[in-house]
């Protein structure tokens, strides 16, 4: 019961997410409109605040197009480790899919120390499955805290 109302929770905080417009497609509608300023300006906020992957490796192509080549490759070093956090977030999902909670907590811990929110908010939801609250409110809030939306809405309840 408690595995079923987690999912639903998760998918309607997924519902939330998606339905508000992103920086990053923000930067992608005025880079087509011609707009490269503005363009630049939301490409650089989803990079450096949203930290989607692909904003990262725009900046970095930007910047280094500019000749700002230390600042570009400051931004495409950040991507590999997006992208790794990425991973092991990912690898961690595949081990609590298999029931496997001890190989998901080590894969998300790896991701969490990568600052991946998303393995901060899925370590928490992990703990809270087996009623470890304090660590679940540690990792959920530590995830609101690095913007994720979902541990927003969390916490919104909580408080």
């Amino acid at each position: 019961m408690k595995k079923i109302l987690i999912i639903i929770l998760l998918f309607s905080i997924a519902l939330i997410s998606y339905s508000e417009v992103s920086n990053l497609e923000k930067a992608i509608e005025y880079e087509k409109a011609g707009d490269y300023k503005k363009s630049e300006k939301y490409f650089k906020i989803a990079a450096d605040k949203d930290e989607e992957l692909a904003a990262i490796l725009k900046m970095s192509a930007i910047l280094d197009k500019q000749g700002k080549t230390e600042e570009s490759k400051k931004y495409f070093e950040k991507s590999l480790e997006v992208m790794l956090g990425m991973q092991f977030t990912e690898a961690g999902n595949k081990k609590y899919l298999e029931g496997d909670y001890e190989g998901a907590e080590n894969f998300y811990k790896q991701a969490v120390v990568l600052k991946n929110k998303n393995a901060m908010f899925n370590l928490g939801l992990l703990y809270l499955l087996q009623e470890k609250n304090e660590e679940a409110y540690k990792y959920i809030e530590m995830a609101y805290k690095n913007g994720h939306s979902g541990a927003k809405e969390i916490m919104k309840k909580l408080r």
